[in-house]
């Protein structure tokens, strides 16, 4: 099934890779569990993150132009800029994990995991982009993604700022 192109993967990334695959969830969780052992081992299991999920929508968005705008790195211009596409079309899933595989991992460890997922599972590569963003703390301003947040959970929407930048970040990449 899957061994066609893991034949060149470590141990995790065949792992994540069938968690992604599973349609079980007692499978899923007996990968989960050998995924943990091979990234940080059975002696810290007590310790290890918990996924707590990610923002989305217009959260999520402003939180990416923000770091557009803080960023000057070429390649992680790339990676924002196909998220915010991910974002913008809604077409995207986000893989979900129970506990984190390479909970430790440092951002461009976690962006050459997007890369080499997107095209074997786009929502794997997705989790990792995001992961990615985490790392640099795209999501550590919780005002900024309350301020996009309603009283009734509805999204509201970009500020007049982040709107136009959005719309020349568009007009540029065209």
């Amino acid at each position: 099934m899957t061994e066609n192109y893991l034949h060149d993967v470590d141990e995790t990334e065949r792992l994540i890779v069938e968690y992604g695959l599973s349609g079980s969830h007692a499978e899923k969780k007996r990968i989960e569990g050998r995924i943990l052992d091979e990234t940080i081992g059975t002696a810290y299991r007590e310790n290890a993150p918990k996924e707590t999920g990610f923002p989305s929508g217009t959260p999520l968005l402003a939180a990416l132009l923000k770091l557009h705008m803080d960023t000057e790195e070429e390649e992680m211009l790339g990676l924002i800029e196909q998220e915010i596409g991910a974002v913008t079309d809604g077409f995207v899933e986000v893989a979900d994990f129970g506990l984190r595989p390479l909970p430790y991992a440092a951002y461009f460890d976690l962006m050459d995991y997007a890369d080499y997922f997107e095209s074997r599972d786009p929502s794997i590569g997705r989790y990792f982009r995001l992961r990615t963003f985490e790392e640099l703390g795209a999501f550590d301003d919780k005002g900024l993604l309350r301020h996009y947040e309603s009283e009734n959970g509805l999204i509201e929407g970009l500020s007049e700022i982040l709107h136009d930048y959005l719309r020349k970040m568009h007009d540029s990449i065209r």
